[in-house]
């Protein structure tokens, strides 16, 4: 019985993340306004994410005089935590409320609250400092973890990989995090087979993996 009631807890919490879309991501085609970037065309590697980021509410035309999504761009901490936060916002409830700090402060302190990141552990956040690859796989792994969904993501859509052919070169505190999303295609190598841990991570790279967590669970609750 314990069993079952988890699993039903579990289920509740994926319905809740996809099941619900906003009326502002109901009234615009993401496929449409992708192309308003001026960078963006449909023949890159990245055009699939950018419209998903768009439709999961991840990122948008600035406005006509800045038209660029900008994927080779370089990714604060707090811009990617901005993002996740987005992500979970996806069904959810708006965390918090905008605060005097600026833009990123209500994802910062949601992130910090629940424990996707720490300010004295792995490694010391900043939400200025620029995002290395590594920090993104251990920030989505604690998301995952924290919200009961990498177990789930585990069973269904694992595969026994191997490991990158730079593993030992990633810090001891990611290795498993990296790990275990390359097992649920949520990262993938950069270079060959190599994961390249300490590079820093650009805007194509960071919604290519936020948008195949939201992939994955979409898939996990609409399987036809």
């Amino acid at each position: 019985m314990k069993k079952i009631m988890t699993l039903f807890c579990a289920i509740a919490a994926l319905i809740a993340l996809v099941g619900c879309t906003t009326a502002r991501q109901q009234a615009f085609n993401p496929e449409e306004m992708a192309l308003k970037f001026e960078d963006v065309a449909a023949d890159d590697w990245f055009y699939g994410y950018v419209v998903a980021g768009m439709r999961f509410g991840l990122i948008e035309v600035a406005s006509e005089e800045n038209p660029y999504f900008e994927p080779d761009r370089y990714v604060t901490q707090g811009e990617f935590i901005t993002m996740l936060g987005r992500l979970h916002e996806y069904g959810h409830e708006v965390i918090g409320v905008l605060g005097e700090g600026g833009v990123y402060e209500r994802y910062i302190d949601w992130a910090l609250e629940i424990g996707i990141v720490h300010m004295y552990e792995y490694w010391d956040f900043a939400q200025d400092e620029l995002m290395t690859r590594e920090q993104m796989a251990v920030a989505i792994y604690n998301y995952t973890v924290v919200h009961d969904l990498h177990g789930y993501l585990w069973g269904i859509r694992a595969t026994t990989g191997r490991l990158f052919s730079d593993y030992m070169e990633i810090s001891y505190w990611a290795r498993v995090p990296v790990h275990q999303l390359r097992n649920i295609h949520v990262v993938s190598a950069k270079i060959e087979r190599s994961f390249v841990p300490h590079d820093i991570l650009s805007r194509a790279e960071a919604i290519q993996s936020l948008v195949r967590v939201g992939d994955a669970v979409y898939d996990l609750m609409h399987p036809y």
